[in-house]
């Protein structure tokens, strides 16, 4: 429960934090790698402040989440 609470928190400090370079569109080649390397380490850093003892199955569901736009952004960039 407590990485619940937390994990909210975290993923909109990340997003305030990464707001200046995420928030535009990433036009070139080197943007686009940029911006998908900040986003992975975002996930990492979740990932690192995740409690095994008190991750609930909601905050699964928001990890896969990620790791779906994520991918999708990889299909985006891509074309």
């Amino acid at each position: 429960m407590l990485f619940t609470a937390e994990f909210g928190t975290m993923i909109e400090e990340i997003s305030i934090k990464g707001a200046n370079t995420l928030g535009k569109a990433a036009s070139n080649r080197d943007d686009q790698v940029l911006y998908l390397k900040q986003r992975l380490n975002m996930f990492l850093e979740v990932i690192e402040s995740i409690d095994p003892e008190t991750t609930e199955l909601e905050d699964i569901d928001r990890l896969i989440q990620m790791i779906d736009d994520l991918e999708m952004k990889v299909d985006q960039f891509k074309k």
